[in-house]
Formats: structure tokens, C-alpha cells, sequence
């Protein structure tokens, strides 16, 4: 690069071959203070030992993932009536406004889903004719 100085634009990984740069990736990964228990015993604190998969979940999902389909293998289809439609317009209006950023509808759903509370549900749909005989 001539005339221009070394810095924000260069890749410090340039001249690093892959596998060292893969490797670099998991130790980043891994939080700072996380105990080194001595395992060569094979006591207890063996089984402390979180696997490195475990090390990616220190930040939530929703700032790892790459995608907003990212691990969900499960398509779901809502019919609902108009006023329900409405609804979730509402709901996802409110919930962007409490979080103060954009929320994808199928994050709202999961969420809807997530913290959903059974009573509630039957009886909501008792309201509608469930369980009736």
C-alpha cells in the first residue's frame, strides 16, 4: 500500500494462516474469569468444565446469531382474524417503542411464546367456546 499509512484499514489477520486464525477466534471467545479447576484428579471439578460450545453463550442470542432464522428450525404459520392481526401490530408497535429498537416479528412471536401463560390461554379460549360440551 503506498501513501498510506498502517492502521484501521489493514486485516491484522492477513498474513496468519486460517487455522491460526480460527484458533485465535475460539480463545477471544472464551470469558476472561472463567475458573481453572484442577481436573487431574478427576474429581468434581471435572465435571465443572462448561464445553467450548457453551463459551458462545455469554452473549445472548440475539447479538450472536447471524440471521434472525439463525437455529430456529420450526416454521410457524399464524392465521388470525383481523382484530387479532391488529393486535400484534399493537403489541410489536409498544414493544419496539419500551426497547427502543426495531424487533423482527418472528423475535415478537418467540417472545409471545416464551412468556406465555397457560391460564391465561385456556381461558381465553374457554371465552371462545373450549371445553364446552
Amino acid at each position: 500500500m503506498t501513501g498510506m499509512k498502517e492502521g484501521a484499514g489493514d486485516d491484522p489477520f492477513a498474513d496468519d494462516p486460517e487455522e491460526e486464525r480460527s484458533e485465535q477466534a475460539v480463545d477471544e471467545r472464551q470469558p476472561a474469569d472463567t475458573p481453572h479447576a484442577d481436573t487431574s484428579s478427576g474429581g468434581p471439578a471435572a465435571s465443572l468444565e462448561e464445553p467450548a460450545v457453551q463459551s458462545d453463550r455469554q452473549y445472548p442470542y440475539f447479538l450472536t446469531r447471524d440471521t434472525v432464522k439463525e437455529g430456529r428450525t420450526n416454521e410457524a404459520v399464524f392465521f388470525l382474524r383481523d382484530q387479532y392481526a391488529t393486535h400484534e401490530d399493537d403489541v410489536h408497535d409498544a414493544v419496539e417503542e419500551l426497547l427502543g429498537d426495531d424487533v423482527y416479528l418472528t423475535d415478537l412471536r418467540e417472545a409471545m411464546v416464551a412468556t406465555a401463560d397457560a391460564e391465561a390461554i385456556a381461558a381465553q379460549l374457554r371465552e371462545w367456546g373450549h371445553g364446552v360440551k
